[in-house]
């Protein structure tokens, strides 16, 4: 059981006794909190329910609260003390905390799982259009989609990764113009780059994959291209920049699960029924040759187009309405979660509205923005633009850092906060890189316990645990924390919380190991020995598990 819903329990009943005495009816609980103090010197755990009972009660804070604490009897709580305004401060016991550790060791992979089967949840993340290589700008999001999912996954929700793949849109069109000039260039030709083009590198490297892949266009006269012969080029670019994507995806130990292509909704004729749909609704006008949706009656700012006037072609609005329908009412996910660059930020409120009219609950979408990411490295910082022709490909910075770093720096600050990464840092083999710190950690529990089996010291069969010093016990409560941090973030999705969890972790790892000696010649200590080779065991497990969510490797030598 979680900490916190242990203790929201306990409270309940020492609430209901105190109830009861008073013979107080028709009585509606408030909602109140269970979380750790900012002062470590209050306690493990503080509640605020005597401060959201003082109303309701009318009576002081500091008076309910020694009530509710009179009427908690509970063995595994070592003490509860009351604090000023009206708080009251919890203190677990040493058996409780053994309790989990020796859970921990139980339940290895599966520690901090929660029983969340048979909720259907859909991440889709990355979904960055076929037109190039993932760059800097991309990175954030991947990182962050393939945590949630990870963590969702350890909570046992059946999770969908998807990639939504934009290969219908007039960026398609200046793509694929791109790379027949591009391929002109390569053939000696005169060759015309224009503004609305992509300029990148990138786009020189596709067009060779497509010269050597299909070698007619080596000299393929394009002045005489037919219509099905340029939409067979369109689809030989996706496939080659999808295969680029998926290839940079897999350096970062990412992978979908589903890959959706927009055209899918086009052909289908899926978007248009969608369409149907809204305007039996009453919701869909035609002006000046446009077609519009009427989202500013619903709450929005101002009306959207769905279908342009010039080329009749639908907008990324409506299609991304087809496709969210789609989401809900054929797949049947009982929650989505987007994860989208801070540019999307006003398309949020539009799609809610249009969700509740298509009968689908607002609420069961769930979109998550990451702002801008620049890099430093000597002090100074870089910028980048993916039209300019000056960008810094995912697979540059993966190679500078390395995956796990890679990782580990995108996911470290909340997604809402802008972030600027030093690669310089990332790339030191120093205590001052967090990465090198953690996965130093992970390996010296590993040479403990490799020591451990080397001298034949058998510490999990009976399992005798006493947490004693400090440090163990300082550590013990760490570890009894994992499961509590994995149900937070599979409610809030604040995957940054891992990088710091990870961080806290090693640092207690560390001053464990600076003052506890594991192995001694004195026999006597042998039962010690043992009781510290579960906690070292303890804290190999958790800290690999949160590597592992946060798409990292768990080195057992450096």
């Amino acid at each position: 059981m979680l900490i916190t819903k242990f203790l929201h329990n306990c409270l309940n009943e020492a609430l209901q006794k105190l109830i009861n005495e008073q013979n107080i009816t028709n009585f509606n609980p408030p909602e109140y909190v269970v979380e750790k103090p900012k002062n470590k010197n209050h306690g493990d755990y503080a509640t605020n329910l005597p401060m959201q009972l003082a109303k309701i009660f009318k009576e002081n804070p500091i008076n309910i609260a020694n009530k509710i604490k009179d009427n908690i009897d509970e063995h595994d709580i070592e003490e509860v003390s009351v604090a000023n305004p009206g708080f009251i401060n919890f203190k677990l016991s040493k058996s409780w905390l053994e309790k989990e550790i020796l859970k921990c060791i139980e339940q290895r992979d599966d520690f901090g799982s929660q029983n969340e089967k048979n909720k259907k949840v859909q991440v889709e993340f990355v979904s960055v259009n076929p037109t190039g290589k993932l760059h800097l700008g991309h990175i954030r999001g991947a990182v962050i989609g393939s945590t949630i999912s990870n963590v969702l996954e350890s909570q046992n929700f059946l999770v969908t990764r998807e990639y939504y793949v934009n290969d219908a849109g007039n960026q398609i069109d200046f793509f694929c113009k791109s790379i027949i000039e591009r391929i002109k260039e390569l053939q000696g030709k005169k060759f015309n780059i224009t503004e609305e083009m992509y300029g990148g590198i990138d786009i020189i490297d596709i067009s060779k994959k497509i010269i050597s892949k299909y070698p007619d266009y080596q000299n393929y006269n394009f002045s005489e291209i037919s219509e099905g012969e340029l939409e067979n080029l369109k689809k030989i670019s996706i496939e080659i920049c999808i295969n680029e994507i998926l290839t940079d995806l897999k350096s970062l130990n990412i992978s979908h699960d589903n890959w959706f292509y927009e055209s899918n909704l086009i052909d289908s004729k899926y978007l248009d029924k969608t369409i149907d749909i809204l305007n039996k609704l009453n919701l869909i006008y035609i002006k000046d040759g446009a077609t519009w949706i009427k989202t500013e009656e619903l709450g929005d700012d101002r009306d959207n187009v769905l279908f342009k006037s010039i080329d009749k072609k639908p907008t990324y609005f409506a299609t991304d309405i087809a496709y969210h329908r789609d989401k809900f009412k054929e797949r049947f996910f009982d929650n989505v979660i987007n994860v989208w660059g801070s540019d999307h930020h006003g398309h949020i409120k539009r799609m809610k509205l249009i969700l509740e009219k298509l009968e689908i609950n607002p609420d069961s979408l769930d979109v998550i923005l990451n702002q801008i990411v620049s890099l430093k490295s000597n002090n100074k910082t870089v910028k980048f633009s993916k039209r300019s022709g000056n960008s810094i490909f995912l697979s540059e910075i993966v190679e500078e850092i390395g995956a796990d770093a890679c990782r580990f720096s995108f996911l470290s600050r909340s997604s809402e906060s802008q972030m600027e990464i030093d690669l310089d840092l990332f790339k030191s083999k120093s205590s001052e890189n967090p990465v090198f710190y953690i996965q130093y950690a992970h390996a010296r529990l590993c040479s403990i316990l490799k020591k451990a089996n080397e001298k034949h010291v058998d510490f999990e069969t009976k399992k005798l645990l006493s947490l004693k010093t400090t440090e163990e016990i300082n550590l013990a409560k760490k570890i009894s924390e994992y499961p509590e941090l994995l149900h937070r973030v599979s409610k809030n999705y604040g995957v940054h919380e891992l990088t710091f969890f990870a961080l806290e972790l090693s640092q207690l790892i560390q001053k464990f190991y600076e003052n506890n000696r594991v192995f001694d010649n004195d026999s006597n200590d042998k039962e010690i020995t043992k009781s510290r080779l579960i906690i070292t065991k303890a804290s190999k497990i958790t800290l690999a598990n949160l590597l592992s969510l946060m798409g990292m490797s768990s080195p057992e030598e450096m």
